[in-house]
């Protein structure tokens, strides 16, 4: 193989490399943490994020319901790549209108989450991408 060939091939590789590291959730360093969607179903509130998140960060009132800290019986699971959190619901929340916030949260890479002001989450809701901008917002006084 020539020298030529060789570097033709190597560059590409260099290239194509964060592209397939991305897709294997291991290139994460300049992607910023946001809410993909979002799904309220079966008394749950799963939470898809852009980039895993450190379980460290979504405690200490990083999570609101109706204005008032997520109370740890409330209980917060996420997945095994930590992209995806899953809120299991009180009895007293389920069949009605929440009001969610969720501020402060850290990326495993450091990166803060893109702020977020507080909205309407009813049953059965599945919020996706940009639906997320047109939302019900909601405020506490």
């Amino acid at each position: 193989m020539s020298g030529r060939k060789l570097s033709v091939i190597l560059l590409s590789v260099l290239l194509l490399l964060p592209v397939f590291a991305d897709r294997r959730g291991a290139y994460f360093e300049n992607r910023s943490l946001f809410i993909e969607d979002i799904e309220r179903d079966d008394g749950e509130i799963a939470i898809d994020f852009s980039v895993p998140v450190n379980p460290d960060s979504v405690l200490g009132g990083a999570i609101l319901i109706d204005g008032k800290p997520l109370p740890p019986e409330a209980g917060i699971i996420f997945n095994r790549r930590g992209d995806k959190m899953v809120i299991r619901e009180l009895p007293q929340w389920r069949r009605r209108m929440l009001c969610l916030e969720i501020r402060n949260l850290v990326a495993t890479t450091g990166n803060g989450m893109v702020p977020m002001a507080a909205f309407h989450l009813w049953p059965e809701d599945e919020i996706e991408g940009d639906e997320l901008d047109e939302v019900d917002w909601c405020y506490h006084y």
